[in-house]
């Protein structure tokens, strides 16, 4: 995800109570981590999902935290070095962002979220669909 740099970081008087504008992505991870803490709750703890949850109750996005934009990259499952190719060109806009005057951080809990069929997370579009 991209942020403007150093305007949403700790210490700087902005505040991350808005919720983010692009979609359901973060109240579907918080779905997530609600079914993780009920099946491995000391796990959950350690990942500070039980705290990340509480904030989002009390209206704080811990998940996105109000991000204006958020890049979701992915590959074929078939290509061979898919993963690594992905991960290798996120690396390079995480570096690139700078110059562009933006921040950016890695939202690997998403990726968890969308491949744990136990949790039944969904992306937005399929979840409207219900």
């Amino acid at each position: 995800m991209l942020l403007p740099p150093r305007t949403t970081s700790p210490g700087t008087g902005r505040s991350w109570k808005a919720r983010p504008k692009f979609g359901a992505w973060p109240g579907l991870v918080i779905d997530y981590m609600r079914g993780f803490i009920a099946e491995k709750p000391k796990l959950a703890a350690i990942l500070s999902y039980t705290r990340v949850v509480a904030a989002w109750d009390m209206g704080f996005d811990r998940v996105c935290r109000g991000a204006p934009h958020v890049i979701v990259a992915h590959s074929d499952k078939n290509r061979g070095f898919g993963a690594e190719d992905t991960a290798l060109a996120l690396s390079y806009l995480e570096l690139y962002a700078p110059v562009l005057g933006l921040g950016s951080c890695w939202a690997g809990v998403l990726l968890h979220a969308r491949q744990r069929p136990s949790a039944a997370v969904r992306s937005p579009e399929a979840a409207s669909e219900t």
